[in-house]
């Protein structure tokens, strides 16, 4: 019966369902901003280089660090404090 509560939401109070709304939308944007950043990256290289090579190899060294750590993330973020870990990340993924 508790896994039931957990997916309806019920017996949550409204700030922290706020709050994860709010960390949710802001993480979402954080992302996006992120893959727009690298793909303009790749783009201006594009346009100094005129090398198609160039722009392929900036996207794929954007890519390779989340496909080598991610598999990894899970069980770090299990075994440090999260709220910690949140504000370690965004700090560390600010540019």
């Amino acid at each position: 019966m508790d896994s039931l509560q957990m997916i309806s939401g019920q017996g949550r109070n409204p700030q922290e369902i706020k709050n994860l709304f709010l960390y949710s939308a802001g993480k979402t944007i954080s992302v996006f901003g992120t893959a727009i950043y690298s793909f303009a990256l790749g783009l201006y290289l594009l346009k100094l280089t005129d090398s198609a090579f160039s722009f392929a190899v900036t996207l794929i060294l954007g890519i390779i660090p989340m496909v080598i750590l991610n598999p990894f993330a899970g069980v770090i973020a299990d075994k440090v404090n999260k709220k910690k870990l949140a504000v370690a990340m965004d700090l560390l993924s600010a540019r």
